[in-house]
């Protein structure tokens, strides 16, 4: 039974990138150069950032940058109209996660606010997950995510992660320059964070696990069209491509009907990057999987991945604004 359990929640984290839940590995995990610095001083994940300072030298691990050659496109470009419909603030989604009809836990994605990070302003996201009481006594998820996204260029500028998985517990973050097109992997180890890895050439418009279904947000989804974008998961840099497959109306919990997009997502693998690996991010699993969205405003509203043990089942709950938000 605890074999099975283990397996839900490890599936269930496959769903992460569609911000439902955060699950699992989100952060980069390349290095280039060596005698980089890591922070003297911790943080926590879901804290404010603060300002960096220490000398401790980490030696990154050489595993290739995001791709050869540098390419010479520009920052994404959005309208006033996407980004308002990407980022809702105020925002508040809640998730029902089941496995083959049980209960198996609760997710929680929102648009905490409007934030100045290192000059810039950005969207402050954060995605929360917690395993039902039953599966706890075998298995307990409690995961906690946040990440900042520029509000001009919708490019993620860090994440922060906090994570207990059964008996394993991890901190990591991950800093991103969008002018140098770098992302700093850093790991907490005997109590404090260290850099441990980082991407080198990193493409423009590049989104996290948590960001992608955002940016899916921004975009207007036509029956029988595909949709790409570069997504840093794990070890490597990724394609995420994303098909409509199908539109119906559809009812969604005690929410009522929706119009609803049927996406089919899948990764294809970039060269120089490995293979991507069971875990790593979402949908890199056997089995078939779907997502439908509101039509309308691009909300996640069902997610079903099928595993060898059965199926998993998100399906939107409850949508709400936080206190204090129009």
């Amino acid at each position: 039974m605890e074999r099975v359990v283990k397996s839900l929640t490890n599936k269930a984290a496959l769903c992460t990138v569609l911000a439902v839940l955060a699950l699992a590995v989100l952060l980069p995990a390349f290095g280039q150069e060596s005698g980089k610095k890591a922070p003297a001083k911790p943080e926590t994940a879901g804290e404010p950032p603060e300002k960096k300072s220490g000398d401790d030298k980490q030696q990154d691990k050489k595993e290739g940058d995001a791709g050869g050659e540098k390419e010479k496109d520009n920052p994404p470009t959005f309208k006033k109209e996407q980004i308002e419909k990407a980022y809702p603030v105020g925002e508040k989604l809640t998730y029902n996660v089941s496995w083959s009809g049980i209960h198996a836990g609760t997710a929680v994605l929102e648009v905490k606010d409007k934030v100045r990070y290192k000059g810039r302003e950005c969207f402050r996201i954060r995605s929360y997950t917690d395993s039902a009481k039953g599966v706890s006594l075998l298995y307990t998820v409690k995961d906690r995510l946040q990440t900042y996204v520029d509000a001009q260029t919708l490019e993620p500028m860090r994440s922060d992660q906090k994570m207990r998985e059964g008996g394993h517990r991890k901190e990591q973050y991950v800093i991103y320059d969008n002018k140098k097109r770098t992302a700093k992997y850093h790991k907490k180890k005997e109590g404090k964070f260290v850099l441990r890895l980082e991407h080198t050439n990193v493409p423009h418009g590049i989104q996290g696990a948590l960001t992608s279904i955002y940016y899916l947000r921004t975009m207007d989804l036509e029956l029988g069209k595909s949709y790409s974008m570069s997504i840093l998961t794990g070890r490597r840099i990724t394609k995420g491509v994303f098909t409509v497959a199908e539109k119906k109306r559809m009812k969604i919990s005690d929410l009522g009907r929706f119009n609803a997009v049927k996406i089919a997502p899948k990764y294809i693998e970039v060269p120089g990057q490995g293979r991507m690996k069971p875990g790593e991010g979402l949908f890199v699993a056997s089995g078939d999987s779907e997502v439908w969205l509101d039509e309308d405003t691009g909300m996640p509203l069902l997610m079903i991945v099928d595993i060898p043990v059965g199926s998993i089942r998100v399906e939107l709950s409850k949508k709400e604004k936080l206190p204090g938000k129009k």
